[in-house]
């Protein structure tokens, strides 16, 4: 029964899946994984791609010049979830809405780490590249994404377990 489950949760997690049910199948996936602990490692191999990419920062935050402000402010296809904050190195636009993503990932992979133990050994070096990416971003950046780092530290920790 787990692996319909899970091939109906990918499945659907590869059409247009709205917000919540992407949070949905996130929950899901968590409480599968909870429930299965070392036995949902074969799953592994199918979600982890999809993980991996939800862990690029770029997708969440950008340096942008008051040129480009001002080119977005004439486009009218800008977007709700972006927020422009000031810090030491200029204005960085944040989407607000891939960093509650990015946070939603950090917490699912957070589970599959504890939960599948040893056996998520053969994803622990591209995730710890892609954790140390994000802490190993420039200080005025990791500062707005204060929430995405505190997050990832119990994550790290679990990793080198």
């Amino acid at each position: 029964a787990a692996r319909e489950t899970m091939s109906a949760m990918l499945a659907a997690g590869k059409t247009s899946a709205d917000e919540f049910q992407t949070d949905c199948i996130r929950e899901a996936m968590e409480r599968l994984c909870k429930i299965l602990g070392t036995d949902f490692a074969p799953f592994l191999p199918a979600l982890m791609p999809g993980i991996l990419e939800g862990l690029r920062l770029d997708h969440v935050l950008k340096q942008v010049s008051e040129e480009e402000l001002d080119a977005d402010a004439n486009n009218t296809t800008e977007n709700d979830d972006d927020m422009v904050l000031p810090t030491e190195d200029g204005l960085v636009r944040v989407n607000t809405g891939k960093m509650t993503e990015m946070l939603s990932v950090v917490q699912l992979l957070n589970v599959f780490i504890r939960e599948v133990g040893a056996n998520f050994y053969d994803y622990a070096r591209p995730v710890g590249e892609a954790l140390a990416r994000i802490l190993g971003c420039a200080d005025s950046l990791l500062t707005v994404a204060s929430q995405v780092r505190d997050a990832i530290y119990p994550c790290w920790a679990d990793l080198v377990l």
